[in-house]
């Protein structure tokens, strides 16, 4: 029952959005010209197009949000199937921190300083990105390589 109403009410809200949406985009088609320039075309119909931009932004927070929501609820619901999946994580997130607070420094090369402005914390965050590549890439290219001499021995 409980399942039912929800899928409705999803239902209901889904077809509202795409009216909505629909509706306001033939706002803007039928008022718009193609001699105006941008100034006219946002006096025109600006706020329509910001009405747009924003109803597409509340829909991408909603969709991510149930992404995230039912994706954490599905994984703990089974936890002993995704064990795997859970070591996998932790393993990604540590190599990360080793990475960034480890291996990385935020010494700045002397020739960044005066073309591109990056702060210490920048440089110790794309230093740790490059190091956490190469770890990656070794232990991928021994995964590969321990399945593969693995194969011979079964």
């Amino acid at each position: 029952m409980m399942d039912q109403v929800l899928r409705i009410s999803l239902s209901i809200l889904r077809s509202l959005i795409i009216v909505v949406g629909a509706v306001l985009c033939i706002i803007i088609v039928s008022r718009s010209g193609s001699e105006e320039t941008l100034p006219e075309g946002m006096a025109n119909y600006g706020t329509l197009l910001n009405g747009v931009y924003y109803m597409t932004l509340v829909v991408l927070a909603l969709c991510a949000a149930a992404a995230v929501i039912f994706g954490i609820v599905f994984f703990f619901s089974n936890i002993k199937k995704n064990i795997g999946m859970l070591i996998g994580i932790v393993a990604f997130v540590v190599i990360a921190l080793i990475s960034v607070y480890v291996l990385a420094d935020n010494s700045i090369h002397p020739g960044w300083v005066t073309d591109v402005k990056a702060t210490p914390n920048e440089s110790r965050l794309g230093g740790g990105g490059i190091y956490m590549v190469y770890i990656l890439g070794v232990v991928a290219i021994g995964s590969i390589l321990w399945t593969e001499v693995s194969r011979f021995f079964k």
